[in-house]
């Protein structure tokens, strides 16, 4: 990303030359780069309309009385329509969160205090899986945009409930130490992650899901995780533990 311009130099000389072309050059790349981040919201809005005309259509062709065969292909194209509107809000999403971090405003955040809050709201929107929320006995301060990190959290409990062994915990953990960064991570049950993917699971546009899943699925949501702890000067980190998979950020200590 060009995060600012470069003023051409007046001289006429084969120096000032040279400068003015690689000014040009830092302009044009900066444009395009600009046309790329919002060609992800302006597919979204420009795909929107025809696709709800489209929804709309085969759900008045399923009202109409038809063969078995037909309802069928009717009832198949619905769901691959459900498959696009869930594609396009996932791109609006992360052209959101992008425009979001330009504008947060950090605070100091009690972060005990914002996971139990988190943990209990897991438990009454997954009744299903059990959570174990670990926190420490002392506080822990954290200087941050909350929201954002509430966000975090909220994508890497939803692919821990995603690929976890049912009947199995979901442990979210805060931990700190004198001169350690703060480490708040997501451990499941599941089978153990390929080696090679471990460093490269944040990245955008990856994933370890089946192919067969009917779920549609961009990669975006670790990214998500990736350019949040990134904006508050931290990093992330997926390891192989002995139970299964945890994903952690590790986040500055303002001590």
């Amino acid at each position: 990303r060009v995060v600012s311009s470069v003023e051409a130099s007046k001289e006429k000389d084969e120096l000032g030359n040279l400068e003015r072309n690689f000014t040009s050059v830092i302009e044009r790349l900066q444009a395009y780069n600009h046309y790329l981040e919002q060609m992800a919201s302006r597919l979204a809005h420009e795909l929107r309309t025809p696709l709800v005309m489209v929804q709309s259509s085969l759900e008045n062709l399923r009202l109409e009385e038809a063969t078995e065969p037909q309802q069928r292909y009717t009832e198949r194209a619905l769901e691959g329509t459900q498959r696009l509107h869930s594609i396009l809000n996932r791109l609006r999403e992360a052209t959101r969160l992008e425009q979001a971090l330009e504008s947060a405003e950090r605070s100091r955040i009690d972060l005990n205090g914002l996971c139990r809050g988190l943990c209990e709201g897991y438990r009454l929107s997954h009744p299903q899986t059990d959570f174990i929320c670990r926190l420490p006995e002392t506080l822990v301060e954290f200087e941050g945009a909350p929201e954002l990190i509430s966000q975090a959290l909220d994508k890497l409990v939803a692919n821990a409930v995603d690929f976890h062994t049912p009947g199995t915990s979901i442990e979210i953990t805060l931990e700190t130490s004198d001169g350690g960064p703060i480490r708040l991570s997501v451990a499941n049950q599941v089978p153990s992650l390929p080696r090679e993917m471990e460093p490269s699971l944040f990245e955008s546009m990856v994933s370890v899901r089946k192919a067969t899943t009917k779920q549609p699925h961009l990669g975006l949501g670790l990214y998500l995780v990736k350019l949040i702890v990134e904006f508050h000067q931290g990093k992330v980190r997926a390891e192989n533990t002995q139970q299964g998979v945890k994903l952690s950020m590790l986040l500055p200590n303002c001590r």
